[in-house]
């Protein structure tokens, strides 16, 4: 909202004034300042700009406080003004008093709920007069604010790809990435790619069903030089694999992002490339770079990264591979013979230095990446969970290494030597080695499969109002970090800080921690003042989300499912199952065009997709390709039950088995039992209908596949 009048100042001049979120005090003086006419019946404050008339004016001389008219024109800018406009026609404006509680209901949610708790401060009448100079001083020290399309907060390391399964998905502003163009191989009906190629996109051209034809600003090869350049290629899902980057905290909208872009494309006087962004560097201004730096300001290369970091923590694996081996060396030699270890008195304290030198390196390293997230936190560049992510990998990884490192020498100093000359040494010895390198590589796949599927941020709640039906919450469980899904409150009035919260999560019943965890729902008392579970509100907003009230169905349909999985089916993954629509973007894009050009892509882009835990009939469909109780087959059939919710069910599948195709009926029971559906590339697949067609026509004879996979192939391939 931007304030505007006509009193020797233009309104460009003011437009740089606008509120935020930190100016609520700035605003709450101006709002209290400026008293309303209640003689004056109200008016609604959308689609309307308010102006003020001088004071002197008859009409609108109430009580010598400032009144507003409506007039009908933008709603952008709210218009103060204490001179009369001898370009305005009083006939056609009516003057009338604004409805103020709309004006700070619109404020709320505009701004946030900060401003929220001050709202009956905004709206209680004025105790003093003010004349133009008082609101002029007021907007002068008003913040400037934050331009509507820019977040003050942004992150890189939370994006994540999303696989383009149609053409309609690909949009204006997009960061996107595709297999590198040399060093990509394909395996199996699989691309295998040694590194990506990550673009802006600036324009959709043309589609025809699985083509497109894209203009995109990224690092391109013109005339033997790597600089920024738009260019308009064509891709086809065949062929091409294409991956958007959905950024979960983006700082700039699509239509900044392209202007960024467009901004680094060198001029045709530029000769030495574009100075602003820099020159291509493969580790420091690569494609990768230039993409995040659109969306969020800040150029991130993961890929870089990941070739830096892995060759870290290859060097400190091999270095303490490396004590491990030359103190074994070493000792084989000392049992061997007197004369060639003569020269390894010294030689004895080497492992231990260079394992040492290693450790102190690898903390080094470990605190200097620590800092460097704790800046870009401070300067909204890094939402905190994926702080708390880097750091927590930083410090257990670096934990690893000293811990297996250091029971690996004390075993090869002390217990080693005693079993050398016995056949039990050399084996031991190597399975010490690999075991030191297995946990070592494991304990980052650990952390990261122990990682919520999105990063929210977590909100302190400082009153019940925050909380709705379909919101998710975290608390503690047992001490445990732990989730939810609202479903009903009850509070005695909407400032009340006290109140009963009714959710859905994965509990036990009873206190048995190590007992069977169920979906449940039950009730608790919550004091805002007295936050014993330390409740707090997960900020889904950046998400794309279900309506409440399909939330709460979807929750409450999962209540007595026993399938809880460690690493796939927590607490946090039935929040975000429910909660996430997941899949189509919009609507496809209308065939515009027949004349597209063709992918110059070498390989045929990946069959196999992925595979995805269903937990709702309403999820499964005709013509998936589904595993469950070790059969894979194609649904033909499905039938609700009576009894039993979205949980159970029925449903037909015809599967190859023994060399024979025949059809499979199961009483599906999702509450305890795990289904998985196949996930392919739909450019390679036929329609639904026809794989079902396929299959009935092949039910019940001899088969003439040698595997089941070939028997899905010839199902749901597209006939060429």
């Amino acid at each position: 909202m931007t304030l505007r009048y006509s009193s020797g100042r233009s309104s460009s001049d003011l437009s740089k004034s606008s509120f935020s979120e930190e100016s609520d005090i700035n605003a709450s003086t101006i709002l209290n300042r400026i008293s309303i006419n209640s003689d004056i019946a109200a008016g609604p404050l959308t689609d309307n700009v308010f102006d003020v008339e001088d004071s002197n004016n008859d009409e609108l001389n109430h009580d010598g406080r400032v009144i507003f008219k409506r007039n009908n024109t933008n709603m952008d800018d709210l218009t103060a003004d204490t001179e009369n406009n001898p370009d305005s026609d009083s006939d056609e404006n009516y003057y009338e008093d604004i409805d103020i509680g709309g004006v700070f209901e619109e404020i709320r949610q505009t701004y946030g709920e900060d401003l929220s708790e001050t709202l009956s401060a905004y709206s209680r009448s004025a105790s003093k007069e003010i004349d133009i100079h008082d609101i002029e001083e007021s907007i002068d020290h008003l913040p400037e604010g934050t331009h509507p399309e820019e977040n003050d907060k942004s992150c890189a390391n939370c994006c994540k790809p999303r696989r383009v399964e149609n053409v309609s998905w690909l949009k204006e502003g997009q960061h996107i990435r595709l297999p590198g163009a040399r060093l990509t191989f394909s395996f199996r009906r699989k691309l295998v790619p040694v590194y990506y190629h990550h673009a802006i996109v600036k324009r959709v051209n043309k589609t025809f069903e699985n083509s497109i034809e894209l203009v995109l600003v990224n690092f391109s090869k013109v005339k033997k030089k790597i600089t920024i350049n738009e260019e308009t290629v064509t891709y086809d899902l065949e062929n091409d694999e294409i991956d958007i980057m959905d950024y979960e905290h983006p700082r700039y909208d699509p239509k900044t992002v392209v202007q960024r872009a467009e901004s680094m494309v060198p001029k045709e006087t530029e000769t030495e490339g574009n100075k602003t962004f820099g020159s291509y560097n493969v580790f420091c201004c690569n494609c990768e770079h230039f993409a995040s730096w659109c969306v969020v300001g800040e150029g991130e290369s993961f890929q870089a990264k990941g070739v830096l970091k892995s060759s870290a923590e290859i060097l400190c694996k091999a270095a303490g591979t490396g004590c491990k081996i030359g103190r074994f060396i070493k000792r084989f030699l000392n049992k061997a013979t007197t004369k060639i270890t003569a020269g390894f008195n010294f030689g004895k304290y080497i492992p231990g230095m260079f394992l040492g030198a290693t450790a102190i390196i690898y903390l080094i390293y470990t605190v200097a990446m620590t800092i460097a997230y704790r800046v870009k936190l401070s300067k909204g560049k890094l939402c905190k969970v994926c702080f708390k992510r880097e750091v927590i990998a930083l410090w257990t990884n670096f934990g690893a290494f000293c811990i297996t490192s250091g029971i690996s020498y004390l075993v090869v100093h002390f217990l080693l030597p005693l079993l050398t000359p016995t056949p039990v040494g050399i084996p031991l010895f190597l399975v010490l080695v690999l075991l030191s390198l297995f946990l070592q590589w494991g304990i980052g796949k650990l952390v990261k499969a122990l990682r919520s599927p999105y990063a929210c941020d977590k909100i302190e709640v400082k009153h019940l109002s925050q909380i709705t039906p379909g919101s998710m919450i975290s608390f503690k469980y047992f001490r445990i970090p732990h989730f939810a899904i609202v479903t009903e409150k009850h509070v005695e009035s909407a400032e009340s800080k006290i109140g009963t919260i009714t959710c859905v999560h994965y509990g036990l019943k009873g206190l048995n921690v190590f007992g069977t965890r169920e979906v449940i729902e039950e009730s608790f008392e919550l004091d805002v003042n007295d936050n014993i579970k330390n409740v707090k509100l997960v900020d889904c907003r950046q998400l794309k989300t279900f309506p409440p009230d399909d939330i709460v169905k979807r929750v409450r349909a999962r209540i007595g499912e026993k399938t809880w999985k460690p690493f796939s089916n927590r607490s946090d993954h039935l929040c975000f199952d429910t909660i996430v629509i997941e899949g189509n973007d919009g609507d496809s894009h209308s065939a515009r065009s027949k004349m597209i050009g063709k992918s110059s892509s070498k390989h045929k882009s990946s069959f196999y997709v992925g595979k995805k835990e269903i937990h709702l009939r309403s999820d499964l469909h005709i013509g998936h390709i589904v595993k469950y109780k070790g059969h894979v087959g194609i649904v033909v059939r499905l039938e609700d039950v009576t009894e039993g919710g979205e949980q159970n069910f029925k449903m037909d599948m015809i599967v190859h088995w023994d060399s024979w195709v025949i059809r499979k009926r199961f009483s599906v029971d999702l509450k305890n039992e795990r289904l998985l559906i196949m996930k392919y590339n739909p450019a390679h697949c036929c329609p639904m209908d026809d794989r079902v067609q396929r299959a009935r026509q092949i039910e019940g004879e001899l088969s003439e596949f040698r595997t089941g996979k070939d028997f899905l192939e010839n199902c749901i391939l597209k006939k060429l």
